[in-house]
Order: C-alpha cells, then structure tokens, then sequence
C-alpha cells in the first residue's frame, strides 16, 4: 500500500513526467480542492491534477486477505462560467483528455511506484462538469496491493 507521502511523491512524478498538466497535488474532498484552487488562474494553473488521497479496501477471508487500494484522479481546468460561450466547452474536455493520456501512458510504462507496478491501463475515466468550479475528468482506478 501507498502512504500520503509516498503518494504526494507520485503525484510530483507524474506531473513533472507530463507536460500538459500545469500543477498537481492532493486533496480530500470537494472542499478541499476547492480551498486549493480558489486563486488557480485557468491560463496559468490548468490543467492540473489533483489526486484522491486513496482509500483501502480489503476482499477476502481473515486468512487470506487481499488489500486493494482505490484511487482517484481528477484532471481539471477551472472555467468561468458566467462568461464561458458554448463553443468553449469542448475544448476544455479535449486538453483534459489529452492531459489524462499522458497521465495514463505515465502509469503503464513507470516503475517508480509499487502500486501501479501491475497497472494494465484499466481506469473508469468520467466527465466532470462544475467540480469546484472546474470541467474535465475523473478517473478511478482499483489497483491490488503488490506487497
């Protein structure tokens, strides 16, 4: 399993190995990233990448317990939505998407983290409109514990 740290740690990987993802760090809750991105400019600070921290969900018997740890990724762009033409929509999901390629491609090919060691490329990727203000995706992975 992923400690906070350790994870914070991916998180900084992953940003610095991607070049359309502006920033990244990791947040709680709803709240929590919208504490964190209430001053993020849309030109300077997005796309950006904020990381669940995971949750720990374990199957199986007393004697055979398996750990999995369940992550998710939001890939995000702030938009002001009082002054956003519909024609503009589209757009955002498009550098999202791309940002996430870069993301997923990331995780398939690295070995720097023990979690995503096994990681095949399958996610659960969903489009997000006005999370904290923000548009783009959220992807969810289940990843078994390698230790």
């Amino acid at each position: 399993m992923i400690g906070p740290a350790e994870y914070q740690t991916l998180i900084e990987e992953i940003v610095a190995a991607c070049p359309k993802l502006k920033k990244g760090f990791v947040t709680i809750d709803d709240a929590h990233l919208g504490k964190f991105i209430k001053d993020f400019k849309a030109a300077d600070d997005c796309p950006f990448l904020a990381a669940g921290l995971p949750s720990i969900d374990v199957k199986g018997s007393k004697d055979a317990n398996i750990p999995f740890q369940v992550i998710v990724f939001f890939i995000l762009k702030k938009v002001d939505y009082n002054n956003q033409k519909r024609s503009e929509e589209i757009p955002v999901y498009q550098e999202c998407f791309e940002a996430w390629q870069q993301v997923n491609a990331y995780l398939a090919n690295s070995t720097s983290c023990q979690l995503f060691a096994n990681y095949d490329g399958t996610a659960n990727a969903d489009p997000e409109h006005n999370r904290a203000g923000c548009d783009g995706y959220s992807i969810s992975f289940m990843l078994k514990d390698t230790m």
